[in-house]
């Protein structure tokens, strides 16, 4: 399976109407520190999917979940939802990565949406992708600062550009699609609002998670089911 650069433009547009159903007008954040003006020095994130209905009905919606099975299969379990808002200005560029340096998989059946809640382009930080870097599959990430301490892992920047990338701008109510294994990062909102979008994250459910957010947490089957092998032991009730 690839979900390359180029298919984007097709995802995010009028060919892939079916992947056009969300609309935002019923699933407003209410959450005060996410107001469309709001300052903020740091990306705001918020697990949305269990704050309201909308949200619930909008990443099992049959039109998203039937294109999501056309990239990895018939069976599609629901990894998690992340609001990501990139505050005016004092919004940061996101460095040069892959989303599976962020919650690691064993292989590449496993797509990341981007419901968008704001037009967006390079202007407030649009996603810019590396056109077909995710047939590379996954590659190791800095994790760690020249002194030791932690850091958000990301692609090694003496190597890795931004400038070799290409934007992909969307327009409210837009998904856009892709690969954890992408290779993607985005500039600096440059405008006077927030710039606000919602990840999506689906998978195979026998794509085996070996790192990272969710690790050892069932997702919810939103098509198909669950596969159960012989002898394989229950879910735990306390994850």
């Amino acid at each position: 399976m690839g979900v390359c650069g180029r298919a984007l433009r097709v995802v995010a547009g009028a060919p892939l109407a079916a992947l056009r159903p969300l609309d935002v007008r019923p699933v407003r954040l209410r959450e005060p520190r996410l107001a469309r003006n709001t300052p903020a020095t740091t990306d705001t994130s918020l697990q949305v999917c269990s704050t309201t209905r909308a949200w619930c009905d909008a990443v099992t919606h049959p039109g998203l979940t039937d294109a999501i099975a056309d990239l990895i299969g018939p069976n599609v379990e629901l990894h998690h939802t992340t609001l990501h808002a990139k505050p005016p200005e004092t919004g940061h560029p996101f460095p040069m990565h892959q989303d599976w340096a962020f919650y690691k998989h064993a292989d590449g059946r496993y797509v990341d949406c981007l419901v968008h809640l704001d037009d967006t382009d390079d202007t407030n930080g649009c996603i810019r992708f590396l056109d077909g870097s995710h047939r590379g599959g996954a590659r190791e990430h800095v994790v760690t600062n020249p002194d030791g301490s932690p850091c958000t892992p990301h692609l090694p920047t003496d190597h890795w550009d931004l400038e070799d990338t290409v934007p992909v701008p969307a327009k409210r109510g837009d998904v856009v699609a892709f690969s954890i294994h992408m290779i993607h990062g985005s500039r600096i909102n440059r405008t006077d609002t927030v710039r606000r979008v919602v990840r999506v994250g689906y998978r195979d459910p026998e794509n085996a998670q070996t790192a990272g957010q969710s690790h050892g947490r069932p997702g919810l089957i939103v098509r198909g089911r669950r596969p159960r092998g012989e002898g394989q032991p229950m879910f735990g009730t306390n994850v």
